[in-house]
């Protein structure tokens, strides 16, 4: 199936997943751009409520290097809370505000195929693949696919993916129009804590080297730099805690955060 135009890749996480008041005004704001012809994909994460089902179970929830320790129990109560709390109740409130929403996740359609990238992390996978077939039939019968980050490897293991990392290996190969990084913070700022309202690679490059950058600004430029680099057209780290920041930055031109674009398809 050919890749369609004006698709719009939602990186949904942080306080705008957990607050309520914020939920509902991303998902009202979401169901207005698809009813102005926006096509929209969301993928979503979810650690908090894994944390809090990893406690109820009584397992140890543990990181490296920012990525969780999935061993076989863990990797169970993972799928349960992404793909069944999470996705089912933000794909219930996306429909409650007029979005034809459709929960999936990245097994379905075998949408993400990934590697398993470390033993010491157990069932955490990188991307190699993406079949975008199963989003690309969704959004041409005008659904809004709404996707839990795990994927399969050849061999049909199941395993945890970072939301980010999912997130930009599914708007680089959909070719999006907008890779929008939903975050906690205004977007990328300078020395002064001021808003940097564009960047370029040289940029980033630069604020890395000096410290300015870091953290978890850190994954998320990286994962908008991949998108761009597979043929998404820009990229957005938008502040999640402002009223109506997707329709600023899709309807409005007013960037509610930070900009990236693809160089190579601005020349």
């Amino acid at each position: 199936m050919a890749p369609i135009s004006n698709v719009t890749v939602i990186k949904l996480g942080g306080h705008a997943m957990d607050e309520p008041g914020l939920l509902a005004s991303f998902c009202a704001d979401v169901a207005q751009l698809t009813r102005n012809g926006h096509q929209i994909v969301i993928v979503h994460g979810g650690g908090p409520h894994i944390n809090t089902l990893l406690e109820r179970l009584h397992l140890e929830s543990r990181f490296v290097n920012g990525l969780r320790v999935t061993d076989g129990p863990v990797l169970a109560a993972v799928e349960m809370a992404l793909c069944g709390t999470v996705n089912k109740s933000l794909t219930r409130q996306l429909q409650k505000m007029g979005a034809n929403a459709v929960g999936i996740s990245g097994e379905d359609g075998r949408l993400l195929i990934a590697n398993q990238i470390d033993p010491a992390l157990g069932f955490v996978g990188g991307i190699v693949k993406v079949n975008a077939e199963i989003v690309l039939t969704l959004l041409s019968a005008g659904f809004t696919p709404v996707i839990a980050p795990l994927a399969l490897a050849t061999d049909g293991q199941l395993l945890n993916v970072n939301a980010d990392i999912a997130a930009g290996a599914i708007a680089g190969a959909l070719g999006a129009a907008w890779f929008l990084l939903v975050s906690d913070v205004p977007g990328v700022l300078d020395a002064d804590s001021n808003l940097l309202p564009e960047l370029d690679d040289a940029q980033i490059s630069s604020l890395v080297k000096s410290g300015i950058i870091r953290g978890g600004m850190l994954p998320k430029l990286e994962c908008c730099q991949s998108a761009l680099a597979q043929g998404c057209k820009a990229a957005i780290i938008v502040d999640g805690k402002r009223q109506n920041a997707l329709s600023l930055c899709l309807e409005r031109g007013n960037v509610a955060g930070t900009i990236i674009r693809n160089q190579a398809a601005q020349a």
